[in-house]
């Protein structure tokens, strides 16, 4: 998955100036975010997220960072070894 991080402060032309592009910029200047997070923080449509990042590509004002995907949700808390620590009787065979 792909993360997005503002370089540089843009002047934002006549398709782009609105709230929710001033959102995305603003959150994406602080850190890099994941592209799920930029279509629910600015509430735009898909296409339109897209359109404005490839726009912010072009001028070179975005760092993108390739983020490889969790193998699961519940990888890091591992509840097979929980359930084996907490009931000794379900490890065994």
């Amino acid at each position: 998955m792909k993360h997005y991080k503002l370089q540089a402060w843009p002047e934002l032309g006549a398709p782009f100036d609105r709230t929710a592009h001033r959102r995305m910029l603003h959150r994406m200047s602080q850190r890099f975010v994941p592209l799920p997070r930029l279509f629910e923080d600015s509430g735009l449509p898909r296409a339109e997220v897209l359109q404005f990042l490839e726009a912010l590509d072009e001028r070179g004002l975005l760092l993108v960072e390739e983020a490889a995907a969790p193998a699961s949700r519940f990888g890091a808390l591992n509840p097979l070894a929980w359930l084996r620590r907490t009931f000794p009787a379900f490890g065994a065979r």
